[in-house]
This record gives C-alpha cells, sequence and structure tokens, in this order.
C-alpha cells in the first residue's frame, strides 16, 4: 500500500500499486527549518499541501493523517528489518500528546494513514515504511549532515556534495512511500 494524496483537507490513503495514476503517491520530504532532525513532506501535486493533522498537532490515537495547510513536523528514522534491510524507515509525528509509555507511528487503518500507538518495549513490531524511489534527505539516511566546504552552496552526505536547490536553501527530496510492515 502506497501513501496517496486525495484531496486538501482530507485523510491520505493507502493504496495498492497500479490503482490509480502514479503522480498521487510522490511526495517531497525536506528539513522543518526551524526544528532540528524533523522533516516536512509535501504532495507534489498540491501546492505547499502536506502531511498534516485535525488540529494543530496530534492529539489523538488513530486519528488520520490528513492532506493539510500547514504541514505537521515529523521525524524519520531508519531501521532494520527482521530479514537485515536497512532501507526502511519509521514515522512519527514530532508534536504528539500520548500516554506513558506509548509511541506514535504512522500506520495505515482501514486504508487511511492514521497515528497508531506502540508500547514502548523492546522489539515491539513498528510500522515501517520504505522509499519507493528519490531519495531521503541525509540526516534521515545517515543521522546527520554539515555543509560542504568546497564553496558550493550545498549539504555534505555520505562523502558526497549535494548542492541545494529549493526556495530555502535546503536540499530536497521526492518519490513514493510504501507501507511494509
Amino acid at each position: 500500500m502506497y501513501a496517496t494524496a486525495g484531496e486538501v483537507g482530507e485523510p491520505i490513503r493507502g493504496v495498492a500499486q497500479g490503482v490509480i495514476s502514479g503522480v498521487n503517491d510522490n511526495w517531497s520530504v525536506e528539513p522543518a527549518i526551524d526544528t532540528p532532525n524533523a522533516f516536512v513532506i509535501r504532495s507534489l501535486i498540491h501546492n505547499q499541501a502536506g502531511w498534516g493533522f485535525i488540529n494543530e498537532n496530534a492529539s489523538e490515537f488513530h486519528e488520520p493523517v490528513l492532506l493539510n495547510v500547514p504541514e505537521a513536523k515529523w521525524r524519520i528514522e531508519k531501521v532494520q528489518s527482521s530479514s537485515g534491510e536497512t532501507y526502511r524507515h519509521v514515522i512519527s509525528p514530532v508534536e504528539a500528546t500520548t500516554r506513558v509509555g506509548v509511541s506514535i507511528y504512522v500506520s495505515i487503518e482501514n486504508d487511511v494513514l492514521s497515528l497508531i500507538p506502540i508500547p514502548v518495549i523492546p522489539d515491539a513490531p513498528v510500522p515501517q515504511w520504505a522509499w519507493g524511489y528519490g531519495k531521503l534527505p541525509c540526516t534521515a539516511v545517515h543521522g546527520r549532515a554539515q555543509p560542504c566546504s568546497t564553496g558550493t552552496r550545498g549539504t555534505l552526505c555520505g562523502g558526497r556534495c549535494i548542492p541545494h536547490h529549493s526556495e530555502n536553501g535546503h536540499s530536497s527530496s521526492g518519490g513514493s512511500l510504501k507501507h511494509v510492515l
């Protein structure tokens, strides 16, 4: 199931590959300007609309993730699958009101992206996402990024200088997000 945009203000759906145009399942992931280690996930077909909440921040378990303006900020962390694959990521809201002993993750419930509580215990299964194509920002992949020292406006990522190409001076990426667990 792929995270797929509908209309602004509606829940983002989980849709099987090939059911609708592949354009609706393309997302841009950009570093949040004012929050370290946080990202904004935006639709490539809806101008400035991105993953958001019903209210200003996540407050309810099983709350749907909406295509919204303003968009929310997300943590995207690399995880290793049981078979050793490291291309998988978990996505969670930066700001969430939760109960003690649980963390909130993005998963799919009833074909809609939703905020799911997972107990904070060792080896608890958490919802995982794979980036279909394109690349995630350096900090999501490598855990850190630094400016290039070559005089080029860019970010040093994995030994390579990635030039900045977005309006806000940060590198961005695009691709589809597939729910894999």
